[in-house]
């Protein structure tokens, strides 16, 4: 299990700052999500495209785009799983549809 809390700017679409807030993750490993230097690696990157297309995702090593952050080596399933969080949170199933409402001054 992974428990987090993702903070958006205002233009309801770049990543403020990621806190990884408990997890039973293998030490060294996995683990590793609650190193303070990858949690701010999450800080300014983009979630979707001008399109509104979800673009966010957890690099297989180093990040290469303004969507990505960089994996962890040997611990593909918890960089997997992070990924998965942020994209159904940030996504349609989430609060996708209240960001794209504040977006467009609806709140």
């Amino acid at each position: 299990m992974i428990e987090a809390m993702i903070a958006i700017r205002g233009d309801m679409n770049t990543v403020a700052g990621l806190a990884v807030t408990h997890h039973t993750e293998t030490p060294g490993l996995g683990g590793r999500i609650e190193e303070p230097a990858w949690q701010a690696s999450f800080a300014g990157k983009t979630l979707r495209d001008e399109g509104g297309a979800m673009r966010f995702s957890v690099a297989r090593g180093h990040a290469t785009s303004e969507f990505e952050v960089d994996g962890i080596t040997g611990a593909t399933r918890t960089s997997n799983a992070i990924q998965r969080i942020v994209r159904f949170w940030m996504g349609p199933d989430g609060y996708g549809p209240l960001l794209d409402a504040i977006q467009r001054g609806e709140f």
